[in-house]
């Protein structure tokens, strides 16, 4: 039963040696403090034990859907206690809106499936953000582009895209139609998770329905005023998929919070990276220096104005980010299983 939620043998090793005996589970859906869990015994709601509350150290310890989980209260039992948390793979996280905290999205995600409509919020920006939030978290991206039903100039997007992005794997398609969704086949890994991630009205809700088969998932039109996607998904709830992948569907996020390091900023940047190499200062901050690479390449046209004012906006977030300890300690646990897998290499 397990394997069909993701659990492999990293997970079995780690289980064993810590010496765990209480039956494990993987948190298929989180409500606030309640949760569905997904046990070897089929499936169960929980709520923390005491032991938990008491002992993390802030919200960002707490479990979260996709998390591995130990629980206490028998074996098939109908209601059971986390009682532990098993130590996170990967871990998809941002800024707290509003706060210099941390927030965990959902946790031991292989793939990120960044979603974005082909509309008016169409944003090559958000994208830059998502995909600093995936590499921080040691997990792969995958590019959704939905509704090319309704884009407009679709061929000088995908060239922007090719541009922007070079070698980014991605897929465009219309999940109302269903033109396309086998292009998004690459990422669903039997056996793997994803996550489905982008903003409100992005589609995510209508690509799932389409990936289950089945109107599960409740949608809603964008609102015809602005142009924003009314929340038709609530919490974060894990799925199987007909062919064995595992899918977490999100609620739109309104704000990306960088919740990364100069590095993890730099690596979606990576252009920006090489041109740095050519200033004349090591600390230069491409602002005001004489001999910035940087800049000269901004003025000929080179570097685009775009994604310059986006990477000095990324960067100095990141540079708040690593004032804080606590972002030390967690960057650091999620750097050190990505250094080790061979799949992020």
């Amino acid at each position: 039963m397990l394997t069909q939620y993701g659990w492999n043998n990293h997970f079995q090793n780690v289980y064993n040696e810590a010496g765990i005996v209480l039956p494990a589970g993987r948190i298929i859906a989180a409500h606030g403090a309640q949760f569905r869990v997904m046990a070897a015994g089929g499936p169960c709601t929980a709520e923390l034990s005491g032991r938990i509350m008491h002992t993390a150290a802030d919200a960002a310890e707490l479990p979260v859907t996709g998390d591995w989980v130990y629980l206490a209260g028998g074996e098939g039992a109908s209601h059971a206690l986390v009682y532990g948390v098993l130590p996170r793979k990967t871990a998809l996280v941002r800024k707290k809106p509003g706060s210099h905290a941390v927030q965990v999205l959902a946790a031991n995600v292989d793939t990120l499936v960044i979603v974005t409509a082909l509309d008016d919020t169409y944003s090559v920006s958000r994208i830059e953000r998502f995909l600093s939030l995936a590499r921080e978290g040691g997990i792969e991206p995958f590019l959704v582009f939905n509704k090319t039903d309704l884009a407009e100039g679709l061929d000088a997007k995908k060239e922007e895209i090719a541009r922007v992005f070079p070698g980014a794997r991605a897929a465009w398609m219309s999940a109302v139609s269903g033109g396309g969704m086998e292009g998004l086949g690459a990422a669903l890994v039997p056996g793997e998770t994803c996550v489905l991630a982008g903003s409100s009205g992005a589609g995510k809700s209508t690509i799932l329905n389409r990936l289950l088969g089945d109107e599960l998932i409740p949608t809603a039109p964008v609102r015809e005023d602005d142009g924003k996607g009314r929340h038709t998904t609530t919490a974060r709830e894990l799925f199987v998929l007909p062919g064995g992948a595992v899918i977490i569907d999100t609620p739109g996020l309104r704000e990306v919070g960088i919740w990364a390091d100069a590095d993890g900023v730099d690596d979606v940047f990576d252009d920006i990276r090489r041109l740095s190499g050519g200033c004349r200062f090591g600390d230069c901050t491409h602002t005001v220096e004489p001999g910035c690479a940087v800049l000269d390449a901004l003025s000929s046209g080179e570097l685009d104005g775009r994604r310059y004012a986006n990477y000095m906006k990324m960067s100095g977030e990141a540079r708040e980010n690593q004032r804080s300890p606590r972002w030390k300690s967690i960057s650091k646990e999620i750097k050190r299983f990505y250094e080790k897998s061979d799949k992020y290499r």
